[in-house]
């Protein structure tokens, strides 16, 4: 249901979960992030009127609560829903978004790295991982390249790219998401292989023109420390990471044996 009359402002389930004090408790910063877009919302409407049938909807999207206002206005959830169900918009948070992480950092390439070591099966890392995995690729457009690599022992990829990224359109984000839900953990913990496969796999894809052009980004996600292999890690992501792409690495520990010496 669209609403004409003012812009909506939309709180996600974690900013506006109750406290024992309260019945509709809401965290200082998203009522300092409510105040601030509180004047936005007449130019929103202005904007629409000057500018009718060639501006379509305006968001507004906060990075620290994922606090949403747009216009024009939307009803999240149906007031008539049974008890107990709910909308699609208690759970929405446009920092999950693609329109929202794409106006943010822009058209990127990004290699998501997952470890698929034996160790993975324990206390839910696995499922952690991959929907991990999954949510980024969510946050993703037709204008970011990707792939994912998984490493245990050895290190494997996505194979429908041929070796390189693919743009995350709907049809190949579908494709990536049966993949990791294909993996199976097995074997030991191999960071240089995984890291050596992620980076060829940026060097391959920038030559060949499968890639956004723009930034690079590589997630690594695993829970253990490195037991194959005798590289020095840092070392070798300095070598590998050239100039060329100078990709950001962020790594992700999952449960608590990740070596505190190790890139994770």
């Amino acid at each position: 249901l669209r609403l004409w009359t003012a812009p909506t402002i939309k709180f996600p389930t974690n900013v506006t979960t109750p406290a024992p004090t309260s019945k509709s408790y809401i965290p200082p910063s998203a009522r300092t992030a409510a105040c601030i877009i509180a004047p936005l919302q007449q130019p929103l409407i202005d904007n629409f009127k000057e500018y009718p049938g060639i501006l379509g909807e305006q968001y507004y999207g906060d990075q620290d609560t994922g606090i949403l206002m747009q216009y024009p206005g939307y009803q999240w959830d149906d007031p008539g829903q049974s008890a107990g169900q709910t909308g699609c918009g208690n759970s929405y948070d446009a920092r999950l978004r693609a329109w929202y992480s794409n106006a943010v950092s822009g058209p990127k390439d990004v290699v998501i790295v997952l470890d698929m070591s034996g160790s993975m099966q324990n206390e839910g890392r696995l499922q952690m991982a991959k929907t991990a995995a999954k949510a980024v690729l969510k946050t993703l457009s037709n204008v970011d390249y990707v792939t994912v690599v998984e490493f245990s022992s050895d290190a494997s990829a996505f194979p429908g790219g041929n070796g390189l990224l693919i743009p995350c359109t709907d049809e190949n984000r579908e494709k990536l998401e049966e993949y990791i839900d294909s993996l199976v953990p097995l074997g030991r913990t191999n960071y240089e292989a995984a890291f050596t496969l992620a980076f060829q796999f940026m060097e391959d894809s920038r030559r060949s023109g499968a890639s956004s052009g723009c930034k690079s980004v590589m997630l690594f996600l695993t829970d253990g420390e490195n037991t194959e292999g005798d590289a020095n890690i840092v070392k070798l992501t300095n070598e590998l990471n050239h100039a060329d792409y100078d990709m950001r690495i962020f790594t992700y520990s999952l449960g608590d044996e990740a070596g505190s010496g190790q890139p994770a």
